[in-house]
């Protein structure tokens, strides 16, 4: 088993990754970060998907772990996450989030409802998956959608495919692996020291993304000192 953490980080430095990559350390998680000092990537297609398929292509590992640098905190190690992972049953698990985005009327129409405590939705912020597989999904949704729609964003791209049976992989509605905080999802945790759990699906995620949260000043600093002290 050879779980690798893999971050887009297309800043001057490193800085804007470090909460994350010292949250990762904390867990004995391998983290590797693409993109510090090259010129700024959009997010979406380029930074997420294009990037990411190259970076993929010169590395080798059994699984990969995708996620955020800027705003994700990593609070559980890797032999949990891959047993959490291996529940499923599926070559790729992603985050879920209680909120579409990018709004698509007919990705609302299928998810809405899916989920009874809202995590219905793809969040493309956080996920794993076999190595091949993962680089498999970046292909199809490189050839199958960038520059044949309107949508230049990879969130979107995630849900079209899975709508449509495209790519066989699940959501953690649960949020067994991965805790999302948009949405209002930042009342779902309790407060305190130590671990946090999801009150409503009873979970203890093993990392907690702040996407689109603005309730607080550094939210995720504020867990990091949580779990893992100062």
């Amino acid at each position: 088993m050879n779980l690798l953490v893999i971050s887009p980080c297309f800043y001057h430095t490193d800085k804007e990754a470090a909460l994350m990559v010292e949250s990762c350390h904390k867990c004995g998680l391998n983290v590797q970060l693409y993109g510090v000092g090259v010129p700024f990537v959009p997010h979406g297609a380029d930074a997420q998907v294009l990037k990411l398929y190259e970076f993929m292509e010169n590395k080798q590992a059994d699984y990969a772990l995708i996620t955020d640098s800027r705003d994700a905190v990593f609070v559980a190690g890797e032999e949990e996450i891959m047993a959490k992972f291996h529940s499923f049953g599926k070559d790729m698990v992603m985050s879920a989030e209680r909120e579409c985005w990018p709004w698509d009327q007919t990705v609302i129409d299928y998810f809405h409802g899916t989920d009874p405590n809202g995590y219905s939705f793809v969040n493309g912020g956080q996920y794993i998956g076999t190595w091949e597989f993962i680089r498999h999904s970046l292909k199809h949704i490189l050839d199958t959608y960038r520059y044949k729609t309107p949508l230049d964003n990879s969130q979107g791209w995630w849900m079209w495919a899975l709508m449509r049976k495209e790519l066989d992989f699940v959501l953690d509605s649960g949020c067994q692996i991965f805790q999302t905080m948009s949405g209002g999802a930042d009342g779902h945790l309790t407060e305190g020291t130590g671990r946090p759990q999801n009150i409503y699906t009873g979970s203890t995620p093993c990392s907690i993304h702040y996407n689109g949260n603005s309730n607080t000043v550094n939210p995720h600093q504020g867990m990091f000192t949580r779990v893992h002290g100062s």
